[in-house]
């Protein structure tokens, strides 16, 4: 399984044109080898530049606090709701 970056690193920082990287993902493809995007991006914005590079499994977005995992279930960050929820049940020497 191999992780990266995208910005400067997969992608062409200024284009994010991902040809240079081409002959890397098509051997790592062709061995069955993972490659993992992570990034700060929100998973809506990396789905279509996973499409569109040819990645199918699992990614890590929003700097790591959603995962998407090779079945397409998805491991997210709580929501502001559950968030408000959760500090307001704390003790209140705790908030």
């Amino acid at each position: 399984m191999v992780f990266t970056d995208l910005d400067g690193s997969l992608l062409d920082h200024d284009s994010y044109a991902f040809d240079a990287a081409l002959p890397a993902l098509e051997a790592l493809a062709a061995q069955a080898i993972p490659v993992v995007p992570v990034s700060s991006k929100t998973l809506a914005e990396l789905t279509p530049l996973m499409a569109q590079i040819g990645l199918t499994g699992p990614a890590i977005a929003e700097n790591g606090a959603v995962i998407k995992y090779a079945n397409d279930e998805i491991d997210g960050a709580a929501g502001r709701a559950t968030i408000h929820q959760m500090l307001a049940a704390l003790p209140a020497p705790m908030r």
